[in-house]
């Protein structure tokens, strides 16, 4: 993951995006802790989602 200011102060920028990537390594850190077949539920529903099918996301 690559992030770039594009405008704004620096201290804000920092400021915002340490505190989510904090938020994010906490996700990653319950997401492995997930049993396998609840992580796949979740990346099927997500790919359902994402290709845009309404039929799918209902799942």
């Amino acid at each position: 993951m690559d992030l770039y200011r594009v405008s704004g102060a620096v201290a804000s920028w920092i400021r915002m995006n340490r505190n989510f990537l904090t938020v994010l390594r906490k996700r990653f850190l319950v997401w492995r802790t997930l049993p396998e077949s609840l992580r796949d539920e979740y990346r099927e529903r997500s790919q359902a989602v994402l290709s845009g099918d309404p039929a799918l996301e209902k799942a």
